[in-house]
């Protein structure tokens, strides 16, 4: 049996944000990276799989039981998940201890087991120290850790983390993202980002979200062997009088080039970025192809692709459709 299953889940908010018929499931162990760009529909997607709020459609199945069935197995639900938002929002006039405890007593965790994870918590996320400070005196970076901890209790099955290392700091991020590990390797960790670059090295699946849908949802190894072999290239081409869409055309015609978009583009200076299914002849092809057109190449520099191209050229597809 799946842990979480979510099945053609449909949400729409008027003029902000919209959900078109999400469906995934997820294990009992791993780290489910969700990617997209702002307002791609992650926070909103996070916040129904949270119980925040309602969907207009679809279903989501905790253990093979819907959390729509009834408000009792919504609460039940609830208390299985752990959630840390991308906006940290606490009472000023608590302790972290008393915001700890507060959760910890909303999921029925009974005082003895709630001391003890409260003191695990702190430990994971190198609050031990801070127990006892009001909320409002911690830094920023302190306050996204306090929400890492209070996520923790009541020793939750899942963990959705929207914008992982937002407001940490950086000599931080290396000791969260450890924190992330550590825990997919004991729970489903469902991690919601806009720059893959922050944690697709550490990602079982991958998931990408555009507009509200789901364009890619698969194991991380099948989108590394995708993208084994294909390499991206940023062109920098000096006009001389030559429009950037004449040259972006010139492209396409090169049999090695899967796909040209315009980067920046000024009066003399354009930039093109170039997807490609090999490096071989491609220097040699698009030399000639701007040369014949008058203009003249200032660099051309080859780097392999990552999730974060395949997320640009998925989304860029389906704003074309």
């Amino acid at each position: 049996m799946k842990l979480l299953e979510v099945k053609d889940l449909k949400k729409n908010i008027p003029e902000a944000f919209v959900l078109d018929g999400i469906s995934f499931e997820v294990e009992e162990k791993g780290i489910y990276g969700f990617f997209g760009k702002r307002g791609a529909g992650k926070t909103l997607l996070a916040s129904l799989l949270c119980g925040v709020c309602d969907a207009d459609s679809g279903d989501i199945r905790y253990k093979g039981k819907s959390i729509f069935a009834s408000d009792k197995q919504a609460a039940q639900v609830k208390r299985k998940i752990g959630y840390v938002p991308s906006q940290i929002r606490f009472p000023s006039d608590m302790t972290v201890a008393e915001v700890l405890d507060f959760t910890g007593a909303a999921k029925k965790v009974s005082p003895d087991k709630r001391a003890r994870q409260i003191k695990e918590s702190l430990d994971l996320t190198g609050l031990e120290n801070k127990a006892d400070i009001l909320v409002e005196n911690l830094t920023p970076s302190e306050k996204k850790r306090v929400a890492y901890a209070n996520s923790l209790l009541g020793n939750p099955d899942v963990i959705i983390i929207d914008e992982p290392i937002a407001m940490i700091d950086v000599q931080q991020r290396e000791e969260i993202k450890k924190l992330i590990s550590m825990l997919g390797k004991m729970k489903a960790v469902l991690v919601f980002c806009k720059d893959p670059a922050d944690i697709e090295d550490m990602c079982d699946n991958v998931a990408i979200i555009s507009e509200g849908r789901l364009l890619v949802f698969e194991p991380a190894d099948v989108i590394t062997q995708k993208l084994d072999g294909n390499v991206s290239a940023l062109l920098r081409v000096r006009g001389k009088g030559t429009d950037a869409e004449k040259i972006i055309e010139a492209l396409k015609n090169i049999e090695q080039i899967t796909d040209v978009r315009a980067g920046s583009i000024n009066a003399v200076i354009f930039d093109i970025k170039i997807e490609c299914s090999t490096r071989d002849g491609v220097s040699g092809a698009v030399s000639a192809a701007v040369e014949d057109l008058g203009a003249e190449i200032v660099s051309l520099k080859f780097t392999e692709l990552k999730i974060g191209d395949l997320m640009e050229a998925l989304s860029v597809q389906k704003e074309e459709e």
